[in-house]
């Protein structure tokens, strides 16, 4: 995977580091432009994947294909390693 790729089923994988893509749809949920997120859900058969935004402490589901969306890419190789997510944290479905 090279940074700026946009994340969809092909590659989301469960620790990838990401950042908010070219049709991020979600505010400032994320902490803003350069924040990055760290994938805690595979892919769902609805074409989102859930992430968790150390920067917010919030977790959340993120198009990866939902309606041809793609709201992540693979975060810069510069980008610091997120904390791992808690044990038992997953994406708030009520976020998607």
């Amino acid at each position: 995977l090279h940074p700026g790729a946009r994340v969809d089923a092909s590659n989301a994988r469960l620790g990838l580091l990401v950042v908010r893509g070219r049709d991020w749809m979600s505010g400032e949920l994320d902490g803003g432009r350069g924040s990055v997120g760290v994938i805690i859900d595979e892919v769902d058969s609805d074409g989102r994947v859930g992430v968790l935004w150390p920067s917010t402490e919030r977790a959340h589901w993120c198009s990866a294909g939902l309606g041809g969306r793609y709201e992540l890419q693979v975060a810069p190789a510069s980008s610091e390693q997120a904390p791992p997510p808690s044990p038992g944290t997953r994406a708030d479905a009520s976020n998607a």
